[in-house]
């Protein structure tokens, strides 16, 4: 309960501070939908950049960080009591429609999306396991480890540790106080402020009923609703891409420069933090700039939007220019020969494995390429497994046919606003760039904002008769109702549900309560669904807090509180292979960085399905690491190499081995 507390706290002095910022932009005439979701957005980014500000400066504490936030507080005192005055008035507004069925409507749609945050912030609850896969091995992982050391710095062999890191400051503030559950409500209100977003926008182009279809859309989508209560970025960048693309188009629709001028502002304040989520808002940034120019709007204002915009970002993107010899690192780096730790095979195969997703894009082969990009829209419903990784592919890895339909329905629409063409425009344009740049599955879910405009506009304007209007309010409440059904019907094992001939899924509400209840619950869920949790117990069971670990074939530490690294020589070239000729030089190195452990998750081996070990590596773990990592460890000079020859010698030996897990203790 103090998670949520503090979740509510944090969006309170988010918006209040942030509403008092921008109540300095003249001439900025939002609604109250627009206000909170610009200042709420705002807010977050500030205090994130605060945050990384005082890991910087080795000031990660609960005073420091603390202090911080009630300075925020009290910058923005009177506009937090502004803001609870809107939510009062909103909920007022709401009730007092006088159309009878817009109020069952909008009473009806809002009951639902509460319904669905309060099941996401029970699954909040839930310590993340490998079905969160990035989150335990840096979204929550990295902050971790900064507060462990105090500081915010560059982890050498983590080379996501180098890129844009607002949401992960967000992370790492919950992890101070309330650890994972905070963390992952930091991004449950990411989603809060995209509902405000839409109803804000639609308020002021179109009507409040497309809003909240859009609102309902957007949430009812099953990977929208896992992401949601988990600490991922996708929802976060989500956010700001609309809400700048929003205020882009805002400017569009105002007739003079002095009305323009606040929102090109905003589009680039917003943008700007974008560009400080993820990298991949240099494509909206683009598009939404070419959107600036299309409109003819003058050149000042175009540059205006730009430098807020790389302002906002630069903190980001220049300390990796000083530090990493590269802006974008680890990416381009055939423009960036120097970058630090890393290699042109390194960056061969990082991008394959993201281009390993989806389907053949190749410009080389244009028929095949024109064919899958057409077909996209049945692959992503009929064929989603491609998208995702394959032992992330569940229930709620999907997107559902509403999309596609009201998409494909919208094309024979006439006399469509243009701010509505213009949000499915930028929309369409970043899922063409998407196609094109890394297909997977849920960085969609940043453009889905602006598709959901477009979207409920068509479900809209199909509710003309009463037999439409019943039409889209049963897709609508299937889509509902199917979501609901799989949090109590659907089973999260694997082997139950193809008894059932579904996908399972990772959100079971039965199961959710009693791994929160019991008091085993969460701890004998790590130990069923995470394979390296025995061995991180046994590390932590037979080391001090200063000594090593080295993770093979795994990159998911979040739970190990000891300091560790990525070990495969593909992550870096931090740790010195190419110098080292055996395993002897390989022990004082490691002697030398006081690594007391190696961790080697032979689930993830490049050997695994050895025809010689058929079961390999459960139940054969020793036997495994001997003909995978000893008699078969590959070239001179090679990781493999040099570990098999340490273990042979007797420099490394086998501490602990189960469930496919080994560890190795350095120097016996």
């Amino acid at each position: 309960m103090i998670a949520v507390l503090l979740a509510i706290l944090a969006l309170w002095i988010a918006s209040g501070f942030g509403r008092t910022l921008l109540s300095r932009i003249k001439g900025w005439e939002p609604n109250p939908a627009e206000r909170f979701a610009y200042s709420g957005a705002l807010g977050l980014g500030v205090a994130a950049y605060g945050v990384y500000l005082l890991g910087l400066l080795g000031l990660l504490g609960k005073v420091q960080i603390a202090v911080w936030w009630l300075v925020l507080g009290v910058v923005g005192a009177k506009g937090m009591r502004e803001s609870l005055s809107d939510a009062v008035s909103g909920v007022r507004n709401l009730l007092k429609t006088e159309n009878r069925n817009e109020k069952i409507v909008g009473i009806t749609i809002w009951v639902v999306l509460i319904l669905l945050g309060l099941v996401t912030m029970i699954a909040a609850f839930l310590a993340p396991t490998g079905m969160q896969w990035d989150a335990v091995a840096y979204h929550l992982a990295d902050p971790k480890l900064f507060l462990q050391q105090g500081r915010v710095g560059t982890l050498p062999t983590e080379h996501h540790s180098n890129f844009p890191f607002i949401m992960e400051m967000l992370f790492l503030t919950g992890l101070l106080y309330a650890d994972f559950p905070l963390a992952n409500l930091f991004h449950f209100l990411t989603e809060i402020l995209t509902f405000s977003a839409l109803l804000g926008f639609t308020r002021r182009h179109l009507v409040p009923q497309v809003g909240w279809i859009a609102a309902l859309l957007f949430a009812t989508t099953p990977v929208v609703f896992w992401e949601a209560g988990v600490s991922y970025i996708d929802i976060g960048l989500g956010l700001y891409v609309a809400l700048s693309a929003f205020a882009v188009i805002s400017a569009v629709q105002e007739t003079s420069s002095e009305k323009q001028q606040p929102w090109i502002l905003l589009a680039g304040l917003t943008m700007g933090f974008a560009l400080g989520v993820k990298y991949l808002a240099l494509l909206p940034f683009l598009c939404v700039g070419g959107l600036l120019l299309i409109k003819r709007i003058p050149l000042k204002q175009l540059v205006v939007f730009a430098v807020v915009a790389g302002l906002i970002a630069s903190p980001w993107y220049a300390k990796n220019a000083v530090v990493m010899k590269n802006p974008v690192y680890p990416y381009l780096y055939k423009v960036f020969t120097q970058s630090k730790y890393w290699s042109a095979d390194r960056g061969a195969t990082y991008d394959s494995e993201q281009q390993g997703f989806g389907y053949s894009h190749s410009l080389k082969n244009h028929s095949e390429t024109l064919r899958n990009l057409l077909m996209t829209p049945w692959n992503l419903m009929a064929n989603a497994d491609k998208y995702s990784n394959r032992g992330e592919f569940t229930f709620l890895a999907l997107y559902g046919g509403l999309w596609a339909g009201f998409a494909f329905a919208f094309l024979g629409l006439r006399r469509v606003p243009s701010a509505v063409k213009m949000a499915m425009g930028l929309g369409c344009l970043q899922v063409l760039a998407w196609f094109f740049v890394a297909q997977v599955s849920r960085y969609l879910i940043s453009f889905l904002p602006l598709l959901a405009i477009g979207c409920a506009y068509t479900a809209h304007r199909l509710c003309d008769t009463p037999l439409k209007r019943g039409i889209v309010a049963s897709v609508l409440g299937g889509q509902t109702l199917l979501l609901m059904f799989s949090l109590v019907a659907i089973p999260t094992s694997g082997k139950a549900a193809n008894e059932y001939g579904v996908l399972p899924t990772v959100l079971n509400l039965p199961t959710m309560l009693q791994n929160l209840t019991s008091a085993e619950g969460q701890e004998a869920r790590l130990q069923r669904e995470m394979e390296t949790y025995p061995a991180i117990q046994y590390i932590h069971a037979h080391s001090r807090p200063e000594e090593g670990v080295l993770l093979y074939e795994e990159t998911r530490g979040f739970y190990l509180n000891r300091p560790y690294l990525w070990a495969n020589g593909e992550h870096s070239s931090f740790i010195p292979y190419a110098d080292m000729k055996d395993g002897t030089d390989f022990l004082k190195w490691c002697q030398t960085n006081k690594i007391r452990y190696a961790l080697i998750n032979m689930n993830y081996s490049p050997r695994i399905g050895d025809p010689e070990l058929p079961e390999a590596p459960r139940h054969q773990e020793v036997e495994a690491l001997q003909k995978w990592y000893v008699e078969k460890s590959g070239k001179p000079g090679s990781w493999r190499y040099l570990l098999g020859d340490a273990i042979k010698r007797g420099l490394l030996h086998s501490a602990f081995a189960e469930r496919g897990v080994v560890v190795l203790e350095v120097g016996g």
